[in-house]
């Protein structure tokens, strides 16, 4: 797994894609690769320059250039705003657009030929339960018979393998990487977590998503983002799912303020909500598709009845915390859009190993 090469692809099929980018000093009709860190970059192949939180992509323009970049990607600003190097890179085969970032992800995409286009790739982005839902969401697709992976805090699992990524949310080249690999491998769905950073700076912008789902909102932990930008990273995911995929299914958290909000760029029809609750709370006060209403605990976890419109179920849930209903129900809502039998959802939560640490042997 994760091995899977980059294909080439053409001059005409690249200008193609950035009809608004400037071209300069054009002169292969191929490229072979693409690399947003310029020691990545190959003879032949393409290097993106990305102003990051971290470092300016723009600074190491002459190693890309001396490692062979057949064109550098560049933002119309920063470019301007550089010095001449010892490359020469203002003579040096480049194009300008405005967002290198987003770039990035489009060029990701081709590269590895598309690959979120083949397999179904369902997306969790807040602050608390993502991981914990991501393999909740696993354990209801291995019962059901798919071959899920799982991407995120913990890396990549599928099957018997498991490997360390660089982030949570790997970048659009890394993330495609992948993707694609995990289709050579036979996997049917990936379950990841996509954090505010991957929505901010665009690592799933080109993504085709089957679903998104937004858990909650919360400042518990540092990030770069004030809080108006730190929600408009999460809004940012919904926003640039629809694009790509019209038909995405949008899930979201009915008890968190800002669900509406996700869910508003979501086709009407497309849109799904949950909720979780203390047995003998009202639960009239906020209307959702999906409930989770906390009915017992015991040391081995907590005892949940599911109920939908069309549908209920009574679990036991090996976890424990009321916050993990809530995780639940969003698990239970994601395999309810998808159209999983309801008796197959219970047995994928009630097989669900505390630890998260199961293994799905890919059949």
């Amino acid at each position: 797994m994760y091995e899977s090469k980059q294909i080439p692809v053409s001059l005409d099929r690249i200008r193609s894609l950035f009809p608004d980018g400037e071209w300069h000093g054009m002169s292969a009709d191929n490229f072979i690769g693409v690399a947003d860190d310029s020691r990545k970059v190959v003879k032949g192949g393409i290097f993106v320059a990305i102003a990051g939180f971290d470092t300016d992509g723009h600074l190491y323009l002459d190693n890309a250039c001396r490692a062979g970049a057949a064109l550098i990607v560049v933002s119309r600003k920063i470019f301007n705003e550089l010095k001449h190097t010892s490359c020469g890179i203002e003579s040096s085969p480049r194009l300008e657009i405005d967002d290198t970032r987003k770039a990035a992800s489009i060029l990701a995409a081709e590269f590895y030929a598309n690959p979120t286009k083949e397999i179904a790739i369902h997306g969790i982005t807040g602050t608390k339960g993502k991981t914990t839902t991501v393999h909740l969401v696993g354990e209801i697709l291995y019962s059901a018979g798919k071959k899920p992976a799982m991407m995120g805090t913990l890396g990549v699992e599928f099957g018997s393998e498991k490997i360390k990524t660089s982030l949570t949310t790997p970048g659009p080249i890394e993330f495609n990487a992948i993707v694609r690999s995990l289709v050579e491998s036979g996997a049917t769905d990936v379950v990841c977590e996509v954090s505010a950073h991957a929505g901010a700076l665009k690592r799933t912008s080109d993504v085709r998503f089957e679903t998104v789902t937004y858990m909650n909102l919360s400042r518990d932990h540092g990030d770069h983002f004030p809080n108006a930008e730190y929600l408009d990273a999460k809004l940012e995911i919904a926003r640039d799912a629809v694009l790509i995929n019209p038909d995405v299914f949008g899930i979201g958290n009915a008890r968190d303020p800002h669900t509406q909000s996700f869910l508003q760029p979501i086709e009407q029809t497309r849109r799904f909500t949950f909720s979780s609750w203390e047995e003998g709370e009202d639960t009239s006060k906020i209307q959702s598709d999906l409930k989770a209403i906390i009915s017992g605990r015991s040391l081995k976890g907590i005892h949940l009845t599911i109920e939908t419109s069309g549908w209920s179920r009574v679990i036991s849930l090996p976890l424990i915390g009321r916050f993990n209903a809530q995780n639940a129900a969003a698990a239970a809502s994601i395999a309810t859009v998808i159209g999983i039998d309801p008796d197959v959802i219970s047995s994928g939560l009630e097989n669900t190993r505390p630890n998260g640490s199961r293994i799905f042997q890919t059949r």
